[in-house]
């Protein structure tokens, strides 16, 4: 199965460009640099697309445990317009830093495995 294709980002979110080109990104690639964008932008921030992003800005902070943010995952992933099974998510935190990582386990359409970390 195809899911189209798009320009690649490099690991700070800017594009990538080789030999004065900018790189494109397509099959399970593209699926894993999808989910690094959803995840890394905030519900708000996209002018086109408002509801589209993980976590809304909020002083609300109930959430930010190991399992409200696996809860926040899992419907953020319910925005995604290809379907996939979600295995299995891994949230660790790290509060004196004041961040999150989140790993992914999918299984598309097609059958092939993913692992995303973010």
């Amino acid at each position: 199965m195809t899911y189209g294709r798009t320009f690649k980002l490099d690991d700070d979110g800017d594009l990538s460009i080789t030999s004065e080109r900018i790189d494109l990104v397509e099959g399970d690639d593209k699926i894993i640099q999808d989910m690094r964008v959803l995840f890394q932008t905030v519900i708000g921030e996209n002018i086109l697309h408002l509801g589209f992003g993980f976590l809304k800005i909020t002083e609300d902070k109930s959430f930010f445990t190991e399992k409200g943010l696996e809860a926040q995952a899992r419907i953020t992933l319910d925005q995604y317009h290809y379907e996939l099974v979600v295995n299995k998510v891994t949230v660790t935190l790290d509060i004196t830093n004041r961040t999150a990582s989140i790993g992914l386990e999918l299984t598309l359409k097609s059958g092939v495995k993913l692992e995303v970390f973010i």
